[in-house]
């Protein structure tokens, strides 16, 4: 089985490594893909996630342009 989960962020860099480690750690029989969208976080949130990046998620990062 395959389960896709999509996880958004905005200034998440508190809690975004224990969020993603908790759903990269989930046991079972499934397939698991994960893809993080960033609202234009101003914190350390987009280093973060470039850093996972490299290794075990799609991380897509939008600007929101008034």
């Amino acid at each position: 089985m395959r389960v896709c989960t999509v996880l958004a962020t905005y200034n998440g860099e508190k809690y975004i490594e224990e969020q993603i480690e908790s759903i990269l750690n989930q046991s079972g029989n499934f397939i698991n893909t994960l893809i993080i969208s960033d609202d234009g976080s101003i914190d350390g949130t987009p280093s973060i996630l470039e850093n996972y990046k490299k290794n075990t998620i799609t991380y897509t990062s939008s600007i929101m342009k008034e």
